[in-house]
C-alpha cells in the first residue's frame, strides 16, 4: 500500500467533502463535523482559514465561480453561508431552511447557489447579494441538488424515491438590481467624496457618543443598584443587632431578678430566725425568775 505523501490533522471529527480550488491546484477545502470549514494549501500541514462561524455539523462545501473568489457552506444548522477564503469573513448567511442543509450546488459562475434541505425544500440564492431568488418544495426531505455544468437554469434534485429536473426562472428584480451594480464607475469629485468621507466620520462619532452614553448609563444604574443592596444589607444587620441587643437585655433583667428574690428570700429567713432566737431567751428568762 502506497504511503500518503501529505496528511493534514486539523479537524476534531468526521470530515465530510473535500473540495479542489477550481485555479489553484495546491489549495483545497473541507468541512467537518467539529463546525468548521477549513482552507488548505499542500505546501503547509496546518489550515491557512479556519471558518467557524456554523453552529451544527457543516455537511457540504463548494468554491464559488470558476476563479474560486468564494467559498460556500452548508450546515445542520440550516444555514448556508458564503465566505471570503483570503480573509475568512463570512460575507452572507442564508436563512430560509427550517432543518438541516444537506448539499449546496453553485453555477459555473457562481452567481446563484442553491441549497437542499431536509425540510423539503430547495432554495436559490443570489450570491453576491445574499438574496433568496426563488424556491421549490420537493416531494420529501431534499438530499442532493446540482446544477447543469451547460444550461444553468437546470437544476437536478434528489429526495427519497424521487429525481427531479428543474428550470428555474430567476428574480426579476434581482437581475436588474445586479445590472444597477454592473454599472461602470465614474468618477466623482473630490468635494462628493470628501463630503461622504465626512459623512462617515460623523456617523461613526455619534455612534461612538451613543455608545459611550449607553455605557455610562449602564454604570450608573449598577452603581444604584450597588448602593441600594449595599444599603439593604446594613438594614439586616442593624435589625439582626438590635435583636440580639433586646435578647441580652431581657436576660439581664431576668438574671438580676432572680438575684432580687433570692435576696429576699434569705432575709425573709434570717427574720424568721431571730424571732425564734428571741422567743427562746423569753422563755428561758421566765422559766428562771418562777425558780426564784
Amino acid at each position: 500500500m502506497d504511503i500518503p505523501q501529505h496528511q493534514f490533522r486539523s479537524h476534531f471529527g468526521g470530515v465530510y467533502k473535500v473540495r479542489a480550488h477550481p485555479r489553484r491546484s495546491k489549495v483545497f477545502a473541507s468541512c467537518s463535523v467539529d463546525n468548521t470549514v477549513k482552507v488548505w494549501s499542500v505546501d503547509r500541514t496546518a489550515p491557512g482559514r479556519t471558518l467557524d462561524e456554523h453552529f451544527g455539523y457543516v455537511l457540504d462545501v463548494q468554491w464559488a465561480g470558476e476563479d474560486g473568489e468564494l467559498l460556500a457552506s452548508g450546515s445542520y444548522d440550516g444555514t448556508v453561508r458564503v465566505w471570503d477564503p483570503e480573509t475568512g469573513e463570512c460575507l452572507h448567511s442564508l436563512e430560509e431552511h427550517q432543518d438541516k442543509v444537506a448539499a449546496i450546488s453553485l453555477t459555473r459562475d457562481g452567481r446563484y447557489l442553491a441549497s437542499a434541505g431536509h425540510d423539503g425544500f430547495v432554495h436559490l440564492w443570489a450570491t453576491d447579494l445574499g438574496e433568496l431568488v426563488n424556491s421549490h418544495e420537493g416531494l420529501g426531505r431534499m438530499m442532493k441538488a446540482e446544477f447543469s455544468r451547460h444550461s444553468p437554469e437546470l437544476l437536478a434534485t434528489t429526495s427519497y424515491g424521487a429525481v427531479e429536473v428543474l428550470r428555474l426562472q430567476f428574480n426579476k428584480r434581482t437581475e436588474k438590481k445586479r445590472r444597477e451594480e454592473e454599472v461602470e464607475d465614474f468618477e466623482e469629485p473630490n468635494y462628493l467624496i470628501k463630503g461622504r468621507e465626512e459623512e462617515k466620520e460623523s456617523s461613526r462619532r455619534r455612534d461612538r457618543d451613543r455608545d459611550g452614553d449607553r455605557r455610562h448609563n449602564n454604570r450608573r444604574k449598577d452603581e444604584k443598584d450597588g448602593r441600594w443592596r449595599h444599603r439593604i444589607e446594613e438594614g439586616e444587620e442593624d435589625e439582626e443587632e438590635r435583636d440580639r441587643r433586646r435578647r441580652d437585655r431581657r436576660l439581664e433583667e431576668e438574671e438580676r431578678d432572680r438575684r432580687r428574690d433570692g435576696r429576699r428570700h434569705r432575709h425573709d429567713d434570717d427574720s424568721d430566725k431571730d424571732d425564734d432566737t428571741r422567743d427562746r431567751r423569753d422563755d428561758k428568762g421566765r422559766r428562771r425568775e418562777r425558780r426564784r
